[in-house]
């Protein structure tokens, strides 16, 4: 038997309301649906989200599995991601690594400008909408780093991780939460907000193709008493309340919020001793940039894009005390006792990263990643806020794609074995709540991983350049 779903779409609606007749007799197969209807099919979506330095093997053998120690703080969405070991990018080193994530290939040349093919995101924004977003943003990007700002002539594997076909950026990530407010809001005031867009789109009803007549009928010249214009009006009134029940409202909390001020951060590079950040206005200020790119995806501003935690082989010397669930966890002191200033170099978190090797872990690198882990999770609890659902009634991580990825396997020898990644369920598509083994010899291409995604959405097109073999065990 054909399942199907007995109700109206808009368009069959407008064609049946050509007269005045305005199908009173189907009012009521609008509201109801049949047993057999599916659920109402959310946007297609898919967000990648980066942290730098990278990710040893021996901490994921470690803890990834249970979520324990460093990842500790993704336990809280366990039962919404999905983990897949046994993935490599192309090239060995900081650029290769910048460059391989989400594309799968390298960069062209050495000065780190392009890559030799597009990101994930972009392909399936292509297919998915060959004839462009219908969302305000086509591509929006946010970046929370350090130094290799493009300010210092940074190469762009450094913070660019959406590619356009050519292995150009599709688009510059937006660096402070001022810049990311204008990119989605435009200047005060000049920009519909999301809430009055939606009530725009639904003022513009299935009644506007005779509401020509209606307006002859209930005026003077209509020629009808007054008790039969009431009749009329009454029955706008309610073809309109069934309209709105039939195609839904935007939710009530998108309207442009207020505009973040001024927040204590610079961009830069004091030669290779970094820059000092306080952990805390470090957290303060991606956790605002995370509530106005949530935001801008949930009131369907934007469906593709990057959320970037610092750049690809960054450069920071962290300081403060580091709360976790109220209590102090550990104090951030990269500098230490560092005797002058020609060392400094060496206690920034990139140098405390290649200090993780096959025999040891340092506290300070545990401690880093657990923060890191702590921030890309307060960005997926932004996404999974019950308060903005889709039609279908679940959230954007529940509906989308989110594609979480780093630079580096082993940050010590710049190794890009074995490279971390998770994912969210795109709706039902991709195996959540457990890790899987892309198994392979010697490790898998990541752009496999890439393929089987796309696949997954019914895309033909592949990435990678290379033959592609399907990670099966990634799939619903």
């Amino acid at each position: 038997m054909t399942k199907y779903r007995n109700v109206f779409s808009r368009r069959a609606l407008l064609r049946g309301t050509g007269s005045i007749a305005i199908a009173l007799p189907f009012l009521d197969e609008m509201r109801a649906s049949s047993v057999y209807a599916a659920e109402p099919e959310p946007p297609t979506r898919l967000l990648t989200v980066f942290f730098g330095e990278g990710c040893p093997v021996k901490v994921q053998d470690q803890h990834l599995g249970a979520l324990t120690g460093p990842f500790a703080p993704l336990a809280a969405h366990k039962a919404k991601l999905g983990f897949c070991r046994g993935l490599r990018f192309p090239d060995e080193h900081h650029y290769g690594g910048g460059s391989g994530v989400f594309t799968g290939v390298g960069q062209v040349g050495d000065d780190g400008a392009q890559t030799k093919g597009p990101s994930i995101d972009q392909v399936l924004l292509e297919e998915a909408y060959p004839d462009g977003s219908p969302s305000l943003l086509a591509t929006l990007a946010m970046a929370l780093v350090g130094t290799y700002h493009p300010d210092t002539g940074a190469p762009a594997v450094r913070y660019v991780k959406c590619w356009n076909n050519q292995g150009n950026p599709a688009t510059i990530p937006r660096f402070n939460p001022q810049d990311l407010f204008t990119s989605i809001f435009g200047d005060a005031g000049e920009l519909e907000t999301p809430e009055a867009k939606k009530r725009r789109r639904r003022a513009q009803s299935v009644l506007d193709s005779v509401v020509g007549q209606y307006k002859h009928l209930t005026g003077e010249a209509g020629g009808l008493g007054a008790q039969s214009r009431a009749r009329i009006a009454d029955h706008l009134d309610r073809i309109r309340e069934y309209e709105q029940q039939a195609f839904g409202e935007a939710p009530s909390q998108c309207q442009v919020p207020g505009k973040p001020g001024e927040l204590p951060l610079i961009h830069g590079q004091k030669h290779h001793a970094g820059i000092i950040y306080d952990v805390n206005e470090f957290s303060a200020v991606w956790r605002t940039m995370c509530d106005l790119y949530a935001l801008a995806v949930q009131c369907d501003l934007v469906r593709f894009g990057n959320a970037h935690f610092l750049n690809v082989g960054d450069r920071i010397n962290f300081q403060g005390e580091y709360i976790v669930d109220g209590e102090l966890a550990y104090t951030f002191d990269d500098y230490g006792n560092t005797p002058n200033e020609s060392d400094l170099g060496t206690h920034v978190n990139h140098e405390h990263f290649h200090a993780w090797t096959g025999t040891g872990s340092p506290v300070h690198a545990d401690w880093h990643l657990h923060f890191y882990m702590r921030e890309l999770s307060y960005l997926l609890s932004k996404l999974d806020d019950p308060e903005y659902t889709d039609a279908n009634g679940k959230t954007v991580l529940d509906n989308a794609t989110i594609l979480m990825s780093t630079e580096l396997s082993d940050p010590g020898p710049h190794l890009s074995r074995d490279v971390f990644h998770a994912y969210s369920s795109g709706n039902g598509r991709f195996k959540v709540g457990e890790m899987v083994t892309a198994a392979g010899d010697p490790q898998r291409p990541a752009a496999d991983l890439y393929n089987t995604m796309l696949e997954a959405y019914g895309v033909d097109r592949r990435m990678g350049g290379g033959d592609y073999q399907q990670v099966t065990q990634a799939l619903k």
